[in-house]
């Protein structure tokens, strides 16, 4: 086996079998928020929102340390990826809402507001989970 493909196959399974899901990093106060929100829309919106803020947070933290681990090139990669992930998950998330249909306007948007922070949460924590796959599989480089 060639060191290219030896790399490869490396980096992907370290990829394949991360043991990290969305699961594990929701947070322990959204869970209590969602409880405490007893199906209120308006209440799960609201931790919903708290936590992509959260979630975004750490990805950013994430982001930020993996660029400066990177060399130039990759770092510079890494970059136009995260550039072009930001205009996908808006993108995604605007169709999504998009597809509430039917019922009242006011139940209608409500929906929307409900499905764009649903997955603005789930891109988010996708994303992050991503980069942390990323993080892990730098520290075989060699």
């Amino acid at each position: 086996m060639k060191a290219r493909e030896l790399v490869f196959t490396l980096f992907a399974s370290l990829f394949l079998n991360s043991n990290i899901s969305q699961a594990d990093e929701i947070s322990t106060h959204f869970d209590q928020c969602v409880k405490a929100a007893a199906g209120d829309g308006s209440q799960i919106v609201a931790c919903q929102t708290d936590e992509t803020k959260a979630q975004d947070a750490e990805l950013n933290k994430t982001y930020q340390y993996l660029i400066r681990k990177l060399r130039p090139f990759p770092a510079a990669l890494l970059k136009k990826s995260q550039h072009a992930w930001i205009k996908f998950r808006d993108s995604e998330c605007e169709f999504q809402s998009s597809r509430v249909i039917g019922g009242p306007q006011g139940v209608i948007a409500a929906a929307q507001v409900e499905f764009r922070t649903n997955c603005l949460l789930n891109q988010t924590l996708n994303r992050k989970i991503t980069l942390q796959k990323y993080l892990e599989q730098s520290k075989h480089e060699f």
